[in-house]
């Protein structure tokens, strides 16, 4: 039986040779409390969820015993069920709606009687969210129910508290009876337990999105048998670390960018069915975090002394930036102070590779130039310019280069040929190509 308050049973027990009998109960647990007044059985729920116990009844007598076992469900609603049961109610005014939670199993007869020659109040049956499956009638119903959770309902009004057909409120007359017939119900205890453990339900619904720092969502979950909920998430990679805590999923990303399917999971641990019911909601997070970028065209360097660059960054995402540098030997110091790069040579006629980093968060930009340090001044690259000037006519300027690969190599003093010799020196001074008043192409 179920019950959900408490409830009594007169035991009759009988010793055909006329000794004292003597009744105990025991309850195999402590959801239910049993026991005897005399020859009354009193059970009583002792619990604030949904549980059930197993009670067996014992006759003695002259130190002879005869027991009987039971099983007794505690529930938060009475519900009733078996091959044949009663439903006794009464009406209070004609818009009554009166509902019965039941269980109905294979073909079943359910017939009414309010005391008049015909079936004169209606009824129906209400599938367990309370629609319709059979609509109000006076007249019985006959017909086949998987076995499930049903409201047997029962009005004067076939449209309860709206316009239709009726039959008038008779205080005389304002009790009823529904008999229910189910000759193939075969619900066993198993079954039964599993149709009252509902599973727990998520009530949001966990929607795809993209993310690119860490995001909290927040679970909202019940479970219809008050079970205790447990929330636990998983992911299918290694793109974002999952917690959960309060309620709150915790989604940390770990990458740049990735995609990631997310399920997450509530649990009810059942006293009653003593199993773990689970249901679950997946969902996809895209990770994808801008890069910052480095504005500066930054080109190598030729110097002699300490320079510095300011560095000019931006991000798209408006994350903050930080923007550090380093160089590749210990010849060439360089610090970052307020986005301002100040390159500093140790020693003379050296180099480094520098490279200026821009990290927001998790994601980085980098980029990378020479520098090198000569003791004088040094040209170098695709194109150059010197400008100077004779002083005598026996001036022999020397200008410090780097040529690499095929060079031209041209002079202008402003008349129509070049009107000066030029030449090419190694690092030594000696003579690379001899001096000429034309062009070197070499």
């Amino acid at each position: 039986m179920i019950i959900n308050d408490s409830y009594e049973i007169v035991v009759n027990a009988e010793d055909y040779d006329g000794d004292e009998i003597e009744l105990n109960v025991h309850a195999s647990n402590n959801n239910i409390l049993a026991i005897f007044d005399n020859n009354k059985l009193i059970i009583t729920p002792n619990t604030s969820k949904a549980g059930f116990s197993q009670i067996t009844v014992t006759a003695i007598s002259n130190y002879q015993q005869s027991s009987k076992s039971f099983y007794v469900i505690a529930y938060n609603d009475k519900i009733y069920f078996g091959k044949n049961f009663t439903l006794l109610g009464s009406f209070s005014e004609r818009s009554d709606f009166d509902k019965y939670h039941v269980i109905l199993d294979g073909s079943c007869a359910i017939e009414g009687d309010n005391g008049y020659s015909n079936l004169a109040f209606f009824m129906s049956v209400l599938d367990n969210n309370q629609n319709y499956i059979v609509n109000m009638n006076d007249a019985h119903i006959s017909r086949d129910f998987q076995s499930n959770f049903y409201f047997i309902g029962a009005s004067l009004e076939q449209n309860p508290g709206g316009y239709g057909r009726y039959y008038n409120y008779d205080v005389s007359h304002s009790s009823y009876e529904i008999s229910v017939n189910c000759p193939n119900a075969n619900t066993s205890i198993d079954e039964l337990f599993n149709l009252l453990d509902t599973k727990p339900v998520i009530l949001n619904t966990l929607e795809n999105i993209t993310i690119k720092n860490t995001h909290e969502i927040e679970i909202e979950a019940i479970d219809q048998d008050n079970d205790d909920i447990y929330i636990s998430a998983f992911s299918d990679g290694n793109s974002v670390s999952l917690a959960v805590e309060n309620k709150k999923l915790i989604i940390t990303p770990l990458v740049p960018e990735g995609i990631e399917k997310i399920t997450v999971q509530v649990s009810s641990h059942s006293d009653l069915t003593n199993k773990t019911q689970v249901s679950e909601q997946s969902f996809t997070v895209t990770v994808f975090d801008s890069p910052p970028s480095i504005l500066n065209d930054l080109k190598d360097l030729l110097i002699t002394t300490s320079t510095t660059i300011q560095i000019n960054a931006s991000d798209p995402d408006g994350d903050h930036i930080i923007i550090n540098a380093e160089s590749s030997t210990t010849d060439i110091n360089c610090t970052i102070d307020n986005n301002i790069l100040t390159i500093t040579p140790l020693l003379t006629n050296c180099y480094s590779n520098i490279t200026v980093k821009a990290s927001s968060g998790i994601r980085e930009t980098t980029k990378s130039f020479m520098v090198v340090v000569s003791d004088s001044k040094m040209y170098y690259g695709k194109s150059i310019v010197i400008n100077d000037r004779f002083s005598y006519q026996s001036d022999y300027n020397k200008h410090k280069i780097v040529l690499d690969d095929s060079c031209t190599i041209s002079g202008n003093r402003g008349y129509s040929n070049q009107a000066f010799y030029i030449s090419v020196l190694n690092s030594n001074l000696s003579s690379y190509v001899s001096m000429r008043d034309e062009s070197i192409y070499k």
